[in-house]
């Protein structure tokens, strides 16, 4: 039995920084750091990361070794064709280590909670338009409305746009 001594759920923001959602085995007031050179790599790789401290690349990487970390595992979480975020987990204690197969385990962790993490976007999506719906259905027209709304590729249907025609 292999048991992390950290783990975290974090998601990319839009300027390339990450917000943890959840952690495990750090305290509330303790600051969440991570290996940059991990999850660059696992960015780069599109693919999990296992680094053990066997491993010559553990040596490479100074973030670790100032974490004192001997193993840790990185994997994306994916939401269509893109990385969302990732889910990490860490060890510090020199006589354990994971595997290829832990890496694969949590990999498909990863696709389930990557799939949680997009349904409740896209239900905040979703409650954001309706909302948005609601109150512009108090002050414009049903049809009107109607043909705001059906717009679902992002573009203003009312915006001028050219138009080849016909005089005769």
């Amino acid at each position: 039995e292999v048991r992390a001594d950290h783990g975290f759920v974090c998601i990319f923001q839009e300027d390339g920084t990450f917000l943890p959602l959840a952690s495990y085995g750090v305290k509330p007031d303790e600051p969440v750091r991570f290996s940059r050179t991990v999850i660059d790599k696992m960015r780069k790789e599109k693919a999990g990361v296992l680094v053990r401290q066997t491993d010559a690349e553990v040596a490479d990487i100074a973030s670790l070794k100032a974490m004192n970390i001997r193993s840790t595992a990185c994997v994306p979480l994916w939401a269509r064709n893109r990385i969302m975020g990732f889910l990490s987990l860490d060890i510090i204690d020199s006589s354990r280590s994971f595997t290829r197969r832990h890496l694969d385990l949590l990999i498909a962790i990863s696709h389930h909670a990557a799939l949680g993490l997009e349904r409740a976007r896209l239900a905040e999506t979703a409650e954001r338009e309706r909302k948005r719906r609601d109150y512009l259905a108090q002050y414009l027209d049903h049809k009107l409305l109607q043909r705001l709304t059906l717009a679902a590729d992002g573009t203003d249907p009312l915006a001028p746009h050219e138009q080849a025609v016909t005089v005769l």
